[in-house]
């Protein structure tokens, strides 16, 4: 017969600490507003219909959706809203994807003089839709693609062109 061991002092405070539980901590809310730069990982773009990277030929998997969020609606009502908090669940994003500022893919009207190549962050149309867009949500005038209330407004003078992305909220990142 084996005798058992005595635990030792110092294999007890380390039991007791294992068992204490540390509080969990919240994540600081995030804000999501119109005008925002977002980034949607590549681990995400299965989990949303109607958009596989890897089935465009022009395009590998590698890199990942980019853009400007255009509308935020609550899932629950339906009602577009100028910002999102707390619980980023709840919401659904339209997302002007920043192919619609790319130069190899949209017009030379959205890409401005943006070359092939560059960014489409570069492009000077980008900023002036980020601006338009935080001021049409300041003035609580709210656009989407959903409704058609995108082709009246002022948006559609500056584009010729889109393309949108619809995801969750709680899938996107914000490029820091």
């Amino acid at each position: 017969m084996r005798r058992k061991k005595k635990a030792s002092a110092a294999s007890k405070k380390v039991a007791v600490a294992k068992a204490r539980r540390k509080p969990t901590l919240r994540p600081l809310p995030r804000l999501l507003a119109p005008g925002e730069a977002i980034r949607l990982p590549l681990r995400a773009h299965n989990q949303f219909p109607g958009y596989d990277p890897r089935l465009l030929r022009e395009e590998g998997p590698s890199r990942p959706i980019e853009g400007i969020v255009l509308s935020i609606r609550e899932i629950a009502s339906g009602q577009l809203l100028p910002l999102a908090s707390g619980n980023l669940g709840q919401y659904v994003l339209e997302v002007l994807h920043d192919r619609s500022f790319d130069a190899s893919f949209s017009s030379s009207h959205n890409a401005g003089r943006a070359s092939p190549g560059e960014p489409p962050q570069a492009s000077p149309v980008w900023e002036r839709v980020r601006a338009l867009l935080r001021e049409m949500a300041a003035e609580r005038k709210l656009v989407s693609v959903s409704d058609g209330s995108i082709s009246s407004s002022p948006l559609a003078s500056l584009l010729d062109g889109w393309r949108v992305v619809k995801v969750r909220a709680d899938q996107v990142e914000v490029p820091g």
